[in-house]
This record gives structure tokens, C-alpha cells and sequence, in this order.
């Protein structure tokens, strides 16, 4: 099992496993492979495929770039499903396996397999003009099972999540190692446990910087992003910020182009943890609200109080050091001190766990006034309180007497 994983293989659950079974796999297995040399042998041959290879080359992309990354074109569906009845595919598996949308040959002709695990799981098809959205799928491609360009993690067993398949398949063909890309416009569970299984030990998240005004957009989707890791037990975390390079956003295969894959090296090298990310743009946002003497409402400050003390409760032991270096220490003459957060804390501590140990009570009040029958509706009431004393570790029961 451990051998399949990493290869991408499924293994057959069912005890009633069949040759034909497996023969409908590996022929679904085939036919997006031949899908995929169809696609890059008509980018290499077609003479249709000039704008394309024209748009590829003024990404700075060579022809050993490009085969390396495994880029294709589609002429059109029509040619495509003629080419796979030529190589001897059955009309009913072409039509069960190989579902494209409307624009997917036309407006949409760029191709880029969808590799999870080393398998092609679809296609992504791109325009290189102005037509939306920018990228199409082909339909039942799925992407959570895995991100885009997972394969056998190399090295430190770092994963670095980028959001373009591009930007993904050129920092790979550049020799940077583990780069893969989210497929979509967020972050799965099930793609974090993939890498998990296949020896993923820390994520290190590297996001588009957009231009400026949208940083509020890039910050809410690397929170999302982080939510998401850590609510999969990883407690490894880390955030690159990329130079801005103006002229709009900034992603790793425009600054590959720009200033060479040694930037993006180097970018990745001053990664931040979890921790050192939220204090300095806590406290960069802080202190840009001074005024020319330099002081900061009193009203700001407390605000940013209790933004820490809710954001240091939920941290890890090294997140939290690394918060309080990035944004508490730099604050103490502001009155951050560790003894007023540590006792502003505890309080947060004490009205969380008593707004939620008021809402299960009224949840249990609730269920018990539905009852018809007292005795069974008192017997219910203890029974829950019981639960809730044993859940918040506070007694909603008197003690018991005593005769002793």
C-alpha cells in the first residue's frame, strides 16, 4: 500500500477484485496519457500552434522548458477524439473518460496535464488571449485528491504550494524541488493528506503578491490556507512573500523570468514561520497608523490587544515565541507587556469556555423541554449537565453530600 501511494496507484478495495476491473482502470490510465502526447505532439508539429508557442516563448520558456513541462495544444475536440478512435479506443470509453467543455479547443488551447502522485488525473486548458475564465477544465478532473505536480518529495520533505500550474512546472523543470500548485482558487484537506501519506513533513506557502491595495485579498488567502494545514495535525508551517517587482503581481514564474531562479531560491531561503508572519504584518499595519509624532491612538492600541490575545491562545509553542519577537517585544513600551496579556488571556480563556458552555445548555434545555414524559426529561437534563462538567471542566452540578 505504501509502495502504491507514492506511486499514485490505488489499490482495489473490493475482495471481488476482477482483471476487468483493473483493465477499465489502466485503460482510463492510457487513454489521458494519449491524450497528453496527442496534445504535446501538435504544440511541437502544428502549424496552427504558432501562437501559442509564440505566447510560450514570451513567458520565457525554451523548447526544453516546454517539453519538460509537458505543455501541449489541441487543435480541436473533433481531431483529438478521431486521433484516439485511430490508436483503438472504443467510442464508449472516449466518451466516458474524455469529457471537454465548450471552448476547450477553441478559445482554450494551451494544454497542461494534471499530474497527482505521477498519474494524469485530466487536463487544464488555457487561453492565451483575454477570453474568462483563464483556465478550463476538462469535466470530472479531480483536483482534491492530490496537488498539482505531486510526485515522489525530495530533500527536507518541504512541499511548497504556489497558486499557477505554470508557476509550479517551472520552478520544477528549474530543479527546485517539491513545488506544487493548489489547482484551484483554494486549498483542500484531502490534498494536504496526500502529501501527508507520501512523506510530506512541513508546508511552506508561497502566494502571487498582488499589487498594491489587494494585500488585504492575499492575506485572508494565506490565513485560509494555514487553517486548512494546520486543521490537518501539521504544526510546521511557513509563508514566502515575494519581491514586489511592480507592474502588477508578482508570481514565482514571472520572477524566474525576471531575476532567475537563484530570486526565487533566495525568497524561499527567507521564509517565515507561521508565528513571524502574523507579528510583522500585525505590527507593520500598527505602526503605519501613527501619526507624524510618531504615537498611536489609544484606541488602536487596545484594539491590537485583543487581536493578539486571541491569536496567541490558538498558537503553537514556537509559532507563539516567534509572534511575540515579531510584534510583542517590539511593543513593550506600548504597554504590551507578557503579565498584562498573560491575565487579558485568562479572561479570554474563561468567557470563551463560558459562551460555550452556555450554548450547550441551551442546546440541552432545549432538548429536554421537548419531552413529554418529567421523569425521563429530568433524567436527560442530568445526564447532559454531567457531560458538559466533563467537557468545559466546570461544575454546572452542586457536589454531591456528604456524611462523613
Amino acid at each position: 500500500k505504501t509502495l502504491a501511494d507514492v506511486v499514485g496507484l490505488e489499490l482495489p478495495k473490493d475482495p471481488n477484485f476482477s482483471k476487468e476491473n483493473y483493465q477499465s482502470y489502466r485503460d482510463t490510465a492510457n487513454i489521458l496519457e494519449d491524450c497528453n502526447s496527442y496534445f504535446i505532439y501538435c504544440l511541437e508539429n502544428s502549424t496552427g500552434a504558432d501562437e501559442v508557442r509564440a505566447y510560450l516563448s514570451s513567458r520565457g520558456y525554451s523548447d526544453e522548458d516546454v517539453k519538460a513541462m509537458e505543455l501541449g495544444y489541441i487543435p480541436d475536440q473533433d481531431k483529438l477524439f478521431k486521433y484516439l478512435l485511430s490508436k483503438g479506443y472504443s467510442q464508449s470509453l472516449i466518451d466516458e473518460v474524455v469529457k471537454l467543455n465548450k471552448g476547450i479547443g477553441s478559445t482554450h488551447r494551451l494544454t497542461i496535464p494534471y499530474r497527482s502522485g505521477g498519474s494524469v488525473k485530466g487536463f487544464k486548458f488555457r487561453t492565451i488571449g483575454d477570453h474568462k475564465p483563464k483556465y478550463l477544465n476538462s469535466t470530472g478532473l479531480d483536483r482534491m485528491g492530490g496537488f498539482f505536480n505531486l510526485s515522489g518529495i525530495k530533500g527536507d520533505k518541504d512541499v511548497v504550494i504556489v497558486e499557477g500550474e505554470l508557476d509550479s512546472l517551472s520552478a520544477t523543470d528549474r530543479g527546485v524541488e517539491n513545488v506544487v500548485a493548489t489547482g484551484g482558487s483554494s486549498i483542500a484537506p484531502e490534498q494536504v493528506k496526500d502529501a501527508i501519506r507520501r512523506g510530506a513533513k512541513s508546508f511552506t506557502l508561497c502566494l502571487d503578491t498582488d499589487e498594491p491595495g489587494k494585500e488585504e485579498e492575499t492575506s485572508k488567502r494565506i490565513t485560509s490556507a494555514i487553517e486548512v494545514i494546520l486543521g490537518e495535525g501539521v504544526n510546521r508551517v511557513y509563508i514566502v512573500t515575494l519581491p514586489d517587482l511592480g507592474g502588477g503581481k508578482t508570481d514565482p514564474d514571472r520572477l524566474i523570468k525576471e531575476s532567475g531562479v537563484e530570486a526565487f531560491r533566495e525568497a524561499l531561503s527567507n521564509r517565515l514561520t507561521y508565528g513571524a508572519y502574523l507579528g510583522s504584518k500585525l505590527l507593520e499595519e500598527y505602526l503605519s497608523k501613527a501619526n507624524q509624532s510618531g504615537e498611536i491612538d489609544y484606541k488602536e492600541r487596545d484594539l491590537l490587544r485583543e487581536k493578539v490575545v486571541e491569536i496567541r491562545s490558538k498558537l503553537s509553542a514556537q509559532d507563539r515565541i516567534d509572534f511575540n519577537s515579531n510584534l510583542v517585544e517590539p511593543l513593550s513600551s506600548h504597554g504590551f507587556t507578557e503579565d498584562l496579556l498573560s491575565e487579558l488571556e485568562e479572561n479570554y480563556k474563561t468567557a470563551t469556555e463560558e459562551a460555550i458552555r452556555n450554548k450547550k445548555v441551551d442546546e440541552l434545555l432545549k432538548k429536554v423541554g421537548t419531552l413529554p414524559d418529567k421523569g425521563e426529561a429530568i433524567k436527560e437534563l442530568r445526564e447532559g449537565l454531567k457531560n458538559i462538567d466533563a467537557t468545559t471542566g466546570k461544575g454546572l452540578l452542586p457536589p454531591p453530600i456528604s456524611f462523613t
